[in-house]
């Protein structure tokens, strides 16, 4: 059983954990789909918010680098920074025109407060320890610039098939409900304007139940009934300031 009193911070620390992370989205299946779908979705996001807008970009747990190397194009400057030096290590030779730090945004002041028009954090919060998620968001949310928003996911929504399998089975781990990010984004003053779904159908990590066409399918069919937010197991929001 997953140990929610551990502290987050430290659990991609050990040596050549980022070059392990980073091919992990190569060989895991199912992690590289939703990736794939990922992408698509941030560069709609980014498009349909800003334009032809200069934005400056901050990826909060950056990682290996992948939400900058992708979004680079697209802002006009971009800023990572993780507790990791192993997981930076990586980021450093990927994105080599964005600028990387080591450090902890959530302890140490280390951007003046409405530095970036756009916040980016990905695979953190539903992996976070309670008091951690709330606060990263109360920081990131101080960072944003007047009309700039926070973009992050949960990939490990609790309401969706997936994580009620697991749960049944006895797989017990962290994970976050549409209600606790809700009440997380309000806590700190900030407002969700859209939601993007995608994973209705069952599959976990290494394993595709069903070929990537049968799960897009899915849920462009669920997005239509309207469920998708409810049976989706990753959900991406984009937030602003109330």
């Amino acid at each position: 059983m997953t140990n929610t009193k551990s502290d987050y911070r430290r659990s991609h620390s050990e040596a050549g954990k980022g070059r392990e992370y980073q091919a992990n989205f190569r060989l895991y299946k199912w992690r590289a789909h939703l990736w794939s779908r990922e992408q698509e979705v941030l560069k709609d996001i980014v498009g349909h918010h800003f334009g032809d807008r200069p934005v400056r970009h901050l990826d909060f747990a950056c990682g290996t680098g992948r939400v900058l190397k992708l979004l680079g194009p697209h802002v006009s400057s971009s800023t990572g920074v993780d507790v990791s030096e192993s997981m930076l290590e990586v980021c450093r030779a990927e994105c080599p025109e964005s600028r990387v730090l080591l450090g902890d945004v959530t302890q140490h002041d280390l951007f003046e407060p409405g530095s970036f028009d756009l916040i980016t954090a990905f695979r953190f919060f539903p992996n976070a320890q309670d008091e951690l998620r709330r606060i990263a968001i109360t920081r990131l949310a101080n960072l944003l610039a007047p009309g700039g928003i926070l973009v992050f996911n949960n990939h490990k929504h609790s309401g969706s098939i997936t994580f009620k399998i697991l749960g049944l089975v006895g797989r017990s781990r962290r994970v976050m409900s549409f209600g606790e990010v809700e009440r997380l984004v309000r806590a700190a003053n900030l407002r969700i304007v859209s939601t993007h779904s995608m994973g209705c159908l069952p599959a976990e990590e290494r394993l595709m139940l069903f070929p990537a066409s049968v799960h897009d399918a899915a849920d462009r069919v669920a997005g239509s009934l309207g469920l998708a937010r409810h049976l989706g197991q990753n959900q991406i929001y984009v937030c602003c300031k109330q």
